[in-house]
């Protein structure tokens, strides 16, 4: 069983590399939070603040992916977020704001993602 942050208050946060698989993270706020490399596989994102979160690749030679496979990231926002690289596969996103979102080179194999609006 993973870790209950459900609502935390996690702006800013700085970590690489950490196991938060099956972590509860809904409703948790990570504005701006640097999370690159972190293995999140099956965490509960869902409608959780990631507006300008770094989960993208690291420029240090040994830097992991960030692993958001089989996510629940359902209503997050997302906004402005850099996932480049990150691995995506399985991942709900439906109603994610992916508003200005980088996803360079992310693995979105099987995701499931918002429908268009308009």
């Amino acid at each position: 069983a993973g870790a209950s942050l459900f609502e935390a208050d996690l702006r800013s946060t700085s970590d690489h590399r950490t196991d938060l698989g099956n972590a509860h993270l809904q409703e948790a706020d990570l504005s701006y939070a640097k999370l690159s490399g972190v293995l999140l596989i099956r965490a509960n994102l869902a409608s959780a603040k990631l507006c300008r979160a770094n989960l993208g690749w690291e420029t240090r030679q040994d830097s992991l992916p960030t692993d958001l496979t089989e996510a629940n990231l359902r209503g997050a926002d997302l906004s402005y977020a850099d996932l480049s690289g990150a691995i995506l596969v399985g991942a709900d996103l439906r109603d994610a704001d992916l508003t200005g979102t980088i996803l360079a080179d992310a693995d979105l194999r099987d995701a499931i993602l918002p429908q268009r609006r308009g």
